[in-house]
């Protein structure tokens, strides 16, 4: 996605009404090293993967999001990341097969 989304994106909403129910698997927007904003909103119960590594992403607020499905989460080199706001247990997976998050600056 990097290769298609602007470089210099600060901000990224992603909102799925109640009769459009998307079939995306992963979400990637990894090394865009500006973006500061990602909200997501709505059920997304074919999310398997959401990748932020490399962002300037202080709070990942997911509250309002449905993905049972979620299989990875990877938040490597978020240096700013302080929050990561998740919706109840009913709405979110009780386990990952792949939970990454590091705010250490990336090598790269």
């Amino acid at each position: 996605v990097t290769d298609v989304l602007p470089p210099l994106l600060e901000s990224f909403s992603f909102f799925i009404t109640d009769d459009a129910i998307p079939k995306i698997s992963s979400i990637s927007l990894e090394g865009l090293a500006k973006l500061k904003s990602v909200l997501l909103r709505g059920v997304m119960e074919n999310l398997q993967e959401l990748d932020l590594s490399g962002t300037a992403v202080k709070t990942l607020d997911l509250r309002k999001v449905v993905a049972l499905n979620l299989k990875q989460l990877i938040l490597l080199g978020c240096e700013k990341l302080q929050t990561i706001q998740h919706p109840s247990s009913n709405k979110w997976p009780r386990r990952f097969e792949v939970l990454r998050i590091d705010t250490i600056r990336s090598a790269s």
